[in-house]
């Protein structure tokens, strides 16, 4: 009762992050009072926020939650609206099918995509779960109860041997391909990336946005970008994963560990208006073969989980 007393708390108060984080792990509590809060917090003022909020309320399989849900749809941010879609598709029941019938046509992808995956998970007949229990998720102990990890939000604690040192397993091996350019086209550039993998891919407004798998069922996000050019006017390729917010008290850290890497680099990212750490690394289209341009996903991807393990011990990226 405590760590959700805590967690409703940070919900309210903290900030965008603090609210966001906090939201997420409700969703791994559940009871009454976490599921009032997180149906509170749809309302608020954050899109990031509201976005996390109907995840956990799609993960405790709320039934009170399905109205306010539907009212994040009519919303303009794609990626609240696609998480209302989930959660809804989560929860079930005729209101939630109603709600989600529209958006097979909806204009954009992302929120089309996640109507459609989560009217086919109603269409399987997933049961649903009591009002305000979780249904699969374990009551794990809240990750934000703790001293140790507030601490850690402040102070990374990476030295500079650990954020360089290169990850000891050996990159999976896919299928031979012949040497070569890669493709010309986005599509084909992420055909080539994921074939006889286990990484799976979505598109986005600017390129891709890859699931990485990497340790002990963890998985990292890379983005890769197709729309821009050096200064020659030659395309390029750019990858990052994000590693968590950019906070003032870590920029001088940040900048310590950069050269130490023989691979990417930390930089900032605008997600949403927001800043963000991420490893990155730039490459040039035509000089990229397909087994460079795939170290580079595999490798960008383990050092950001490292660095985000050390930076906020979570997984959310």
């Amino acid at each position: 009762m405590a760590d959700t007393d805590a967690l409703i708390q940070k919900l309210k108060a903290g900030d965008y992050y603090s609210r966001s984080t906090a939201a997420r792990a409700l969703g791994k509590i559940g009871g009454e009072k976490a599921v009032a809060a997180l149906i509170e917090a749809l309302k608020d003022e954050d899109d990031w926020v509201k976005e996390y909020a109907a995840e956990a309320l799609g993960t405790l399989q709320c039934a009170e939650a399905v109205r306010p849900l539907g009212e994040l749809l009519s919303l303009n941010n794609y990626k609240v609206r696609s998480s209302a879609a989930e959660a809804l598709g989560r929860i079930g029941g005729e209101q939630a099918r109603m709600l989600l019938e529209p958006l097979k046509d909806d204009p954009d992808s992302w929120v089309r995509e996640a109507a459609i995956n989560a009217l086919g998970a109603l269409g399987r007949g997933k049961p649903r779960a009591k009002a305000g229990k979780p249904s699969s998720v374990s009551r794990a102990p809240s990750e934000f109860a703790s001293a140790r990890s507030a601490a850690a939000e402040t102070e990374p604690g990476l030295s500079l041997t650990e954020a360089s040192s290169e990850p000891e397993e050996h990159l999976p091996r896919s299928p031979r391909r012949p040497a070569g350019r890669v493709p010309r086209t986005p599509e084909e550039i992420v055909e080539i990336i994921t074939r006889g993998t286990s990484i799976t891919s979505r598109q986005t407004r600017s390129g891709f946005l890859l699931r990485v798998p990497v340790a002990e069922g963890r998985h990292q996000k890379v983005r890769l970008k197709f729309d821009s050019t050096d200064e020659d006017g030659s395309p390029l390729i750019q990858l990052f994963t994000v590693i968590g917010p950019a906070k003032p008290e870590h920029y001088r850290w940040a900048l310590k560990l950069n050269p130490s890497f023989s691979y990417g680099a930390i930089g900032l990212v605008s997600i949403d208006e927001k800043e963000f750490f991420a490893i990155m690394n730039t490459l040039l289209e035509e000089n990229v073969d397909p087994r460079a341009l795939e170290k580079s996903v595999w490798t960008i991807a383990r050092k950001g989980d490292a660095l985000e393990q050390k930076l906020i011990q979570k997984d959310l990226w």
